[in-house]
């Protein structure tokens, strides 16, 4: 059997695992993980401009068959002169092109924020003490952010959505109310990642919005005991927002598609006892504090 044809056999193996690999393997080194996740760091990048899952589980098993044919081929060609010394010089050839790549994608397309470890101030008062993670990838589904709240330890977890590279995670505290700030510093991107900003010592009454480098403005949490979250969908007025999802814990825009959820019910999905409900803010709907509320 050519090599090539084990080549191709092998690489569409490695394309499939790749994106468990970069997607799951958050365990493992930056490094290795996107060095034999290659075929899934090239694949995100062009799913980016389609956004398409089935564009992603497609392509990355046809870079991984293209690659693993294309060292095959040489490794054919090579058998076939008469130096015997090719098999070692090919080996570091292969693996410092690998490793390349694998630096070049983790830089460019993964390039993660500097760690923040507060606290930023601008007065005692809303000092701030937090923390941001570095770039994950993946697919973007509804919201823009979720929010988890550990009551006992005062810590808030939110994952944001901001542009791949050019930009910075802040947050900046305005009375009780925490502003996750996405500021760009320098050339963007074409693609998105996830990042986990975690917030400490966050009082139970706290809020949490996201304003993104476009100047949109996000609540992602009027009430951080609250677990309910929100489409952001287009609106105009509140009549245009409803609530959807098993247990009513989705605020979605009524022109939009029904949203399906798992049918549990938790304590955080109530909404009358938060006080919050389901309106149209800045055009986008959104659960926001009830101001009906006494």
């Amino acid at each position: 059997m050519r090599k090539w044809k084990i080549g191709a056999t092998i690489g569409g193996i490695l394309g499939l695992t790749s994106i468990i690999i970069l997607s799951g393997g958050v365990w493992l080194n930056p490094l290795i993980r996107h060095t034999f996740g290659l075929p899934s760091v090239l694949a995100f990048f062009i799913t980016d401009i389609w956004k398409s899952r089935i564009v992603l589980f497609s392509l990355a098993p046809v870079i991984g068959i293209v690659f693993g044919a294309g060292l095959g081929y040489l490794v054919d060609r090579c058998k076939r002169t008469k130096n015997k010394n090719w098999i070692p010089r090919f080996a570091v050839l292969a693996s410092v092109c690998l490793v390349g790549i694998g630096l070049a994608g983790y830089h460019y397309f993964f390039k993660p924020q500097l760690v923040h470890e507060g606290p930023y101030s601008d007065n005692s008062t809303n000092a701030v003490s937090y923390r941001v993670g570095d770039c994950e990838r993946g697919i973007r589904g509804k919201g823009i952010g979720l929010v988890s709240y550990d009551e006992q330890n005062k810590i808030l977890n939110a994952e944001v959505w901001v542009n791949c590279c050019g930009v910075e995670v802040k947050v900046e505290k305005e009375d009780s109310t925490y502003k996750i700030l996405e500021k760009q510093y320098g050339e963007l991107c074409r693609c998105m990642c996830k990042r986990r900003v975690t917030i400490f010592n966050v009082p139970k009454e706290a809020k949490v919005e996201f304003l993104d480098k476009d100047g949109n403005y996000f609540i992602l949490s009027p009430n951080i005991k609250f677990c309910g979250w929100s489409t952001y969908g287009k609106c105009d007025i509140d009549a245009d927002c409803i609530t959807d999802g098993c247990s009513s814990q989705v605020c979605r825009s009524k022109f939009e598609e029904q949203v399906i959820t798992s049918c549990e019910w938790l304590d955080c999905y109530n909404a009358n006892k938060y006080g919050v409900a389901c309106k149209c803010v800045d055009e986008k709907c959104q659960w926001v504090k009830n101001e009906c509320e006494n």
